[in-house]
């Protein structure tokens, strides 16, 4: 259950995949509460008149800071970041700027500020040996989160989810993602190395439900794992997206296999029993209802519907 009470939401990476979902499910369910993006790029929720979006390049801490005085912020959460491992192994200092150095300039934003609770999106990177720069600047991300917990009394919370897939998500070149823009196109999609590579693939809407229950918990300075549990080879996903090819396309899809890509790892799985005990936190929408949704939705963006 969402309990909210016309609270005011500062959300950086707002007018991204799972920014997007987050601020349209905030603007559904409660008219009253204000919403504030910060944002490089601005797309998706432009067109709703009580976003405010702050369009930014680069995090400030004075500007956060007024940001949040500003809108009397309740709710900061953080969900800005360099998501590429490619790019964090040809680019580790970017990737630094990007994650670590930017999560300490809102944590001290919000120190200052009267922010309830500040909640901060890790990725299931920092769970396995840390092969990139990307991994590692998620990890010091969520120990400087902990960090201002223990030192300030910050209300601060971790979600990791697992791979994030669904609506929104046309500008990543996520696995599921890519896939289906590739097949829409007609292109062969790429899966690189064997294919038996496995991951945990969680529907967005199950992911914005469980950062919905970890906002409204009494647990500060945690770590929840936002997952299914369970995972699938990227050769049984390209199986499942080739029957929807198939079903809304009339074609089969076509495959190209490359070299297996630096800091990728064989299976990427997490468990979520402290989540579902803790927070009652349970995912609701199977592999292939989430795929199928998510297939829709892209066909609809792309006027092939």
């Amino acid at each position: 259950m969402w309990v909210s009470v016309m609270a005011n939401w500062l959300i950086t990476g707002g007018c991204g995949f799972i920014g997007a979902n987050l601020c349209l499910e905030i603007c559904d369910k409660f008219p009253m509460d204000e919403v504030v993006i910060i944002d490089r790029i601005v797309r998706y929720v432009d067109n709703i008149p009580r976003i405010k979006i702050y369009n930014m390049e680069g995090f400030d801490k004075d500007m956060l800071k007024y940001i949040c005085h500003k809108h009397n912020i309740d709710f900061f959460v953080h969900l800005a970041a360099q998501t590429s491992v490619p790019k964090s192994i040809e680019h580790p200092v970017y990737d630094c700027s990007q994650n670590t150095m930017n999560i300490i300039r809102c944590l001290e934003a919000t120190r200052d500020s009267n922010v309830k609770k500040f909640l901060f999106a890790s990725s299931t990177a920092v769970t396995m040996p840390h092969i990139c720069p990307y991994a590692i600047s998620k990890a010091a991300c969520e120990d400087y989160c902990k960090l201002f917990h223990r030192l300030y009394g910050l209300d601060t919370i971790i979600v990791r989810p697992s791979n994030v897939y669904g609506p929104y998500s046309e500008h990543k070149e996520s696995v599921v993602a890519k896939f289906i823009k590739d097949v829409i196109y007609g292109e062969p999609v790429t899966i690189y190395g064997d294919g038996k590579q496995e991951r945990d693939f969680i529907y967005v809407s199950d992911l914005i439900d469980g950062i919905k229950l970890a906002i409204n918990s009494e647990v500060g300075g945690r770590t929840f794992n936002l997952s299914t549990s369970s995972s699938i080879s990227v050769l049984e996903l390209t199986k499942r997206l080739n029957i929807l090819s198939q079903k809304y396309l009339n074609r089969r899809m076509q495959i190209k296999y490359g070299e297996q890509r630096k800091g990728d790892v064989s299976r990427s799985v997490l468990g979520n029993v402290v989540a579902t005990i803790t927070l009652g936190f349970y995912p609701r929408i199977n592999l292939e209802e989430g795929l199928e949704k998510t297939f829709k939705w892209f066909l609809e963006y792309y006027g092939k519907s």
